[in-house]
């Protein structure tokens, strides 16, 4: 079967989700699905650097989403940039329709390709397929919301995000479970042999314990509890560091209120900003924690995991789908900072647990949550609802 990917609501190389689509693509039999792409371009002249700009397969446009623009235009500018580009954005999707003729269009739960996902569906007959990585709540929007309830195709990249949606009323034969693929290669979460510079840039000490947080900095991924329970790790291990990989999506000030928390409790806690190089992180790290509550799936997780960190995090949402409790980590209930604080300390300074743990998780990370095995259970559930074409 052809499938037409639209990713028109950002550019590739800040999509996780765009990631994910990609991954599961590039890792199908191409016998069974034949992928094509359309991408917000990021400014390159290929393209987009986060993707092969092979035209027989990806093609770029500008829909006015370009999301690395400076100064960061308002909310209004966007809304005008958006609007000069629509009418030879609906050329150029239309344009690729005829020439790949795709069987199933499909998009994430992103407001922007749903809105293209449902026209164009509606006006060539085409399946109209929904990847939603989010719950269902009213944040996404109410045209998205509608679209998810009126599709009889949804993806959901978790349980907790398929019953989540079948509690707020999405008949449970129009959704499926597809569990997001590790996004690293094994080669690329090896121990590297810089690992001790990569200490020195962030003037850790380089034998002190390092836990590693990464995400956005939200209220929602958790960060003011972890502080406050890393606190009490730094009062019993007083070596131990944590490095806060990350930045905020909003303009509300939340970031600084973390970084004066951070401040208050003492030089232990470091910020190191929005991360290309979070293998290399990862790979320098002790432990990774994060106690983010309903994630939807967290991805970030199996990337700590594929690169060998044992992990502490909170048992709610999607991430006990990943983590499992006693083998590969720990969870704990949400809220509980003593249980967060006394589960990292044990890893701390029980080291064999700590690497029976991490070997744990980084061969269930690489076995369970395989590229390949996810993409053969994706390609199931589209012959399933397609059919081979």
């Amino acid at each position: 079967m052809r499938i037409l990917f639209i990713h028109a609501a950002k550019e590739p190389s800040s999509s996780p989700e765009y990631h994910v689509h990609h991954i599961l693509a590039d890792h199908v039999d191409p016998r069974q699905c034949d992928c094509s792409f359309i991408w917000q371009t990021d400014g390159n002249a290929s393209g987009s650097a986060a993707v092969s700009a092979d035209p027989a397969r990806n093609a770029f446009y500008d829909f006015g989403r370009y999301m690395g623009l400076v100064p960061r235009p308002s909310r209004y500018k966007r809304a005008w940039m958006m609007a000069r580009q629509l009418p030879g954005a609906l050329l150029f999707v239309m344009a690729q329709i005829r020439k790949c003729r795709p069987d199933v269009i499909y998009t994430a739960q992103q407001r922007h390709d749903v809105r293209f996902g449902r026209l164009f569906s509606r006006l060539y007959g085409i399946p109209h397929l929904i990847h939603i990585h989010y719950p269902l709540m009213p944040a996404l929007g109410k045209d998205v919301v509608r679209a998810i309830y009126e599709t009889p195709y949804l993806i959901a990249v978790s349980e907790f995000i398929r019953r989540d949606a079948i509690a707020n009323g999405i008949d449970p034969r129009h959704i499926r479970t597809v569990h997001n693929p590790t996004p690293f290669e094994p080669e690329a979460v090896q121990k590297p042999a810089g690992t001790p510079s990569l200490r020195a840039q962030f003037n850790l000490p380089a034998n002190a314990p390092l836990v590693v947080a990464a995400g956005r900095l939200d209220p929602s991924k958790g960060h003011r509890a972890l502080f406050a329970a890393f606190a009490r790790v730094h009062a019993q291990v007083p070596e131990a560091r944590l490095l806060v990989c990350g930045a905020s999506t909003g303009r509300d000030g939340y970031e600084q209120e973390l970084h004066n928390q951070a401040k208050a409790l003492g030089d232990y806690i470091q910020f190191a900003g929005y991360r290309r190089d979070l293998p290399d992180i990862l790979a320098a790290a002790d432990l990774f924690c994060l106690p983010t509550e309903r994630e939807a799936f967290g991805l970030v997780f199996l990337e700590a995991m594929s690169a060998g960190l044992p992990v502490v995090a909170v048992d709610s949402g999607g991430v006990p789908e990943i983590v499992q409790q006693g083998e590969t980590g720990f969870l704990v209930a949400p809220g509980d900072i003593d249980g967060l604080a006394a589960r990292m300390i044990t890893l701390l300074t029980d080291p064999e647990m700590a690497h029976r743990f991490g070997a744990a998780g980084q061969r269930h990370a690489r076995t369970e949550f395989a590229p390949g095995k996810i993409a053969a259970l994706w390609a199931d559930v589209m012959t399933e609802w397609f059919g081979r074409k």
